[in-house]
């Protein structure tokens, strides 16, 4: 570009950029960041149309880092702090983003060494354009592969400092919407028993003090209103244990059959976790670019936006089956971590045998869920570690049995025993609508089942028409933007379609990772075999939020997602091109 303007100066009567070939028009235009271009297309119609042909194409590019300088240095003063953080935001933003406005940037940290983790935030916002969503977590630990390097890592050791950013160009007409919620999702004004029932408890809360307001001080940002024109993928970031399941049976409520995917995160400390920077937000305004405590809800649609979750979790049925006879009603404790106990389950529950025919054996008053727990763990032999995470199973019997692993199907629940209550009493604590009659059995996440599930999975999704590798000589639309060699090229050129670019949000659980395969990078490493030209980013979640496993049973209460745990959930992000402007706007 500097030598063209010194070429051009140096000419007795300069032409004007409209007077030269095409293919040096675009030349130009391709040599410039998106903000030359957003104000060139200002200009005429004709470079619109240029701009337009450049900008239609998605870009998606990560960046990971540990140890990242920004976030572990201790730096003199507040100015140094300050033009350091400037300084890599500006390095960074030139490099990730491409000749669109970023729409969507993700940032994951780690939660050790982040005293500058503000500082950064501020900047790194100050350099996107004020249409970017700014979201991430500070969780405990942090994977991503490098667009540059093409390296995948996996940070998910205490001791270490990542930082992974990603930023996302999203096809023409996409839209990004999101809503922060410091505590829950107020239930939408609808008709029925169903939600005037919700609503009068959210108002009976707001009276005793346990929520701060209704749709206004207590919602910040927008929520769709009506039905998608597209489809619509949801993001949903938290570190708010106590409100996210209501959450999201809110979120399913009003946004049935929508695709949801995220990930709870947080550090040992309790302080707050979750990256905030609301569109069109200044400085001076609020979650302009904070570090707060809540939920975000995101909300991505568009005509070229697909999206496909992934689910893996890998349970193994350690005991026979049981039925469930007697449930007990909550019982008045202090709740301890996230988990208020909901229901108990005690005293009898009778040996299912003969599966077919469902018959039902009693083995005495003395047999309780915790003599059954022991029996089941005892029968695994060292194949079963005493600390192993143990999920309860269960299902309603009623119905032919269908054959196959459809017959073991079951709701998983986390069984939750605080202050050793399942020894003392016999009690088995889960957070779930327990009824009589209903078949249960003992079940523990194994890492060869939960490998097997993800890869049987990633395939499937790899052999469909979703995800496909452009062949040899096919424009990516990541890639090299000289467009043409000829003028009798170009509008051939403006036809072409480039490939769609593929973003992968990951989200396992923090109990993954190498401390639960044993090697580092499993399973980031089977996403990058997988798909190989696809972004990847994502954190270690301490509830991943997803759509239940296909060898698991969903609740029948018609959510699309749940928190689950000892999990792997995945999001697919395909990002198809938009069509190139007529020719004719070429020559205008």
């Amino acid at each position: 570009m500097e030598g063209l303007g010194e070429l051009a100066g140096a000419l007795p009567h300069p032409p004007r950029f409209l007077d030269l070939p095409v293919e040096l028009r675009l030349k130009c235009l391709a040599s410039c960041d998106w903000k030359t271009l957003s104000v060139a297309a200002c200009a005429n119609r004709g470079t619109r149309a240029l701009v337009e042909y450049l900008v239609r194409a998605p870009y998606w590019r990560t960046h990971s880092e540990q140890q990242p300088a920004v976030l572990t240095t201790d730096f003199a003063s507040s100015e140094e702090r300050q033009q350091a953080c400037d300084n890599w935001a500006k390095e960074l933003t030139a490099k990730l983003c491409g000749h669109g406005k970023p729409d969507l940037c993700l940032v994951f940290v780690s939660p050790r060494s982040h005293g500058n983790l503000p500082v950064m935030l501020r900047a790194l916002r100050a350099h996107l354009a004020a249409c970017t969503l700014l979201a991430g977590m500070v969780a405990p630990g942090v994977l991503g592969r490098d667009t540059a390097s093409k390296e995948v890592q996996e940070l998910d050791a205490a001791e270490h400092a990542g930082l992974v950013v990603s930023v996302a160009h999203l096809p023409p007409g996409s839209q990004v919407q999101a809503a922060f919620m410091r505590e829950g999702l107020p239930p939408k004004r609808l008709e029925g028993h169903h939600h005037q029932k919700q609503q009068q408890q959210w108002q009976e809360q707001l009276e005793a003090g346990h929520r701060t307001g209704e749709d206004g001080p207590d919602l910040e940002g927008e929520l769709p209103s009506g039905l998608a024109t597209y489809p619509r993928t949801w993001l949903v970031l938290s570190d708010r244990h106590a409100d996210i399941d209501g959450v999201l049976q809110e979120l399913g409520q009003r946004y049935p059959g929508e695709t949801l995917c995220g990930g709870m995160g947080g550090g040992t400390d309790g302080s707050p976790a979750l990256l905030v920077g609301l569109p069109g937000r200044g400085p001076d305004d609020a979650l302009h670019a904070e570090v707060v405590s809540g939920t975000l809800a995101i909300a991505i649609s568009g005509p070229g936006v697909e999206s496909a979750p992934v689910s893996a979790r890998g349970m193994r049925c350690i005991s026979q089956r049981f039925m469930v006879t007697q449930v007990a009603a909550n019982v008045e404790m202090a709740p301890v971590g996230r988990v208020t106990l909901v229901q108990q389950m005690q005293h009898s529950m009778p040996l299912a045998t003969k599966a077919d025919s469902l018959s039902w054996v009693p083995v005495g008053a003395g047999f309780t869920p915790t003599s059954a727990l022991v029996a089941a763990l005892q029968a695994q032999g060292a194949n079963v570690a005493p600390r192993a995470p143990l999920f309860f199973g269960v299902r309603r019997p009623g119905g032919k049995r269908l054959p196959g692993p459809e017959e073991n199907r079951m709701v998983m629940l986390q069984m939750h025993d605080p202050n050793n209550l399942m020894r003392t009493s016999g009690f088995v604590s889960v957070q779930f609508a327990v009824e009589q009659g209903m078949v249960a059995a003992f079940h523990t996440p194994q890492p060869a089942l939960s490998h097997a599930q993800l890869q049987a999975q990633l395939k499937e999704l790899s052999d469909t028409c979703f995800y496909r590798e452009h062949a040899e000589g096919e424009q990516s639309a990541d890639e090299g933007r000289e467009p043409c060699k000829s003028l009798d090229k170009v509008h051939q050129m403006l036809d072409s379609n480039p490939a769609p670019v593929y973003g992968c949000l990951l989200f396992p659980c923090v109990a993954k990772g190498r401390r639960y395969y044993g090697t580092p990078n499993v399973e980031s490493d089977m996403v990058a075999a997988a798909y190989p030209s696809a972004a990847m980013a994502g954190f270690f979640c301490n509830g991943e939020i997803g759509p239940v496993p296909p060898d698991e049973l969903a609740p029948s209460d018609g959510t699309t997602a749940r928190m689950m745990g000892y999990s792997t959930v995945m999001c697919m992000l395909k990002l198809t091109p938009g069509s190139p402007p007529p020719p004719e706007w070429v020559d205008s």
